[in-house]
């Protein structure tokens, strides 16, 4: 059977799936990324003995997280008229890729010096960017506006 002929026997909305997705290069790029980097995580975790539950639930919470911000940008983009999908993903790739090579160079696989210097620098200005809050940030309140009250005429 060729692909086509197997393609037609798939539910339309699953068509359409694939389709889409045959569009989406960078979306692709960070569906296959994001179960590499848990995996590598895991590696790490074995090698140095330091297996978690706690922490493995963790990244999968922020791996659904991430896939959730990726779908508000496939939403928001029409809207916004701007390649927010794209953006995001690479971001995202970025933040994968990284995390990747942070484990391999943590299990002691050997890495190209010139990988492990951009490492450094990105680690460097990530910690600088996202230094933490000295403040926890102020709950929003609302307030609702009261009837307004007569005075008493004199």
């Amino acid at each position: 059977m060729d692909t086509s002929a197997a393609i037609a026997n798939l539910p339309p909305w699953f068509q359409a799936a694939l389709l889409w997705f045959q569009h989406q290069q960078f979306l692709t790029a960070l569906i296959i990324m994001i179960p590499m980097d848990f995996a590598s995580g895991v590696m790490l975790a074995c090698v140095t003995k330091k297996v978690s539950s706690t922490t493995a639930w963790r990244g999968m919470c922020r791996k659904v997280m991430t896939l959730m911000i990726v779908g508000l940008a496939a939403i928001l983009q029409p809207i916004a008229g701007l390649p927010l999908l794209n953006m995001v993903c690479l971001g995202y790739i970025a933040t994968e890729g990284l995390s990747i090579l942070e484990n391999a160079v943590a299990i002691g696989v050997p890495v190209p010096q010139a990988l492990v210097d951009v490492l450094e620098k990105l680690r460097q200005d990530k910690a600088s960017r996202y230094a933490p809050v000295s403040q926890p940030i102020a709950p929003v309140v609302v307030v609702q506006a009261s009837a307004p009250t007569e005075t008493p005429k004199p």
